[in-house]
C-alpha cells in the first residue's frame, strides 16, 4: 500500500484526537478551571436531589436534566446563579453522554462526582477548593479519587491515605516550630520589661 505524506498526517490528527478524547480533553470553555468544577459538581448534586432514592435509567436521567440549569436551584454553589446556569448548561450541552454514565452506574453520590469530574473528565484536578467561601463542600476524598482514578487506568490499587504529601507535612511542621518560637521569644521579652522595671523601683 502506498501512502503518500497528506495520507499520513491525517491518520495522525485522527490517532492525536481520538487520544485526546480518550484522556478526557475538556471541550473548550470561557469559564475558569474552578467554576467548570463547581458546575460538574452542581450537576451531579442537583440531580441526585431531584432523584432521591428512585430508579435511574437514560430517559429519567435525560428529564431530570432539563430541569437542574435553573438560577434559583443553583443558589448555594460558590459562583453567582447567572454563572452557574451558564456552567450547568455548560456541562448539560457537552457531557450528555458521561453524564447519564456516571448517573445510571449504581455508584454513592461522591462516586458519581469522581466518575464524571475526575475520570471521564480531568476538570477538577488540581482544583483547590478549600478557599471557597460560600460553598463549603470539599468534594470527595482525596483516598477515593486516587483509588478510583488509578482503577480506571488499570493501575494497582494500593493502601492510599488522606494524609498531606510529605513536603506539605514539613511545611507544617516548620510552621509550628515557628509559632512555638516566636511565642517563646515574646514571653522571654515580656519577663525582662518586667525584671527592668523592678530594677528602677
Amino acid at each position: 500500500m502506498n501512502c503518500s505524506l497528506p495520507c499520513l498526517l491525517s491518520a495522525l490528527v485522527v490517532i492525536l484526537v481520538a487520544f485526546d478524547f480518550v484522556q478526557g480533553e475538556m471541550k473548550p470553555t470561557k469559564f475558569a478551571k474552578e467554576v467548570v468544577c463547581e458546575g460538574c459538581h452542581a450537576v451531579i448534586a442537583e440531580t441526585n436531589k431531584i432523584f432521591g432514592k428512585g430508579k435511574r435509567t437514560d430517559k429519567t436521567v435525560m428529564n431530570s436534566l432539563r430541569g437542574i440549569c435553573n438560577a434559583q436551584r443553583l443558589n448555594q454553589y460558590e459562583f453567582s446563579p447567572p454563572t452557574m446556569k451558564k456552567v450547568c448548561d455548560y456541562w448539560t450541552e457537552n457531557y450528555e453522554t458521561e453524564i447519564k454514565a456516571a448517573l445510571t452506574n449504581g455508584l454513592p453520590e461522591d462516586e458519581q462526582e469522581i466518575e464524571l469530574c475526575w475520570i471521564s473528565t480531568d476538570i477538577c484536578k488540581g482544583v483547590d477548593r478549600s478557599h471557597f467561601r460560600i460553598n463549603k463542600y470539599e468534594g470527595p476524598s482525596k483516598r477515593k479519587i486516587l483509588a478510583a482514578t488509578k482503577a480506571s487506568t488499570g493501575e494497582a490499587v494500593d493502601e492510599v491515605t488522606d494524609e498531606p504529601p510529605a513536603e506539605k507535612k514539613e511545611d507544617v511542621k516548620e510552621e509550628k516550630k515557628d509559632k512555638k518560637t516566636s511565642g517563646k521569644k515574646s514571653s522571654k521579652s515580656k519577663t525582662k520589661k518586667d525584671g527592668k522595671g523592678k530594677d528602677e523601683l
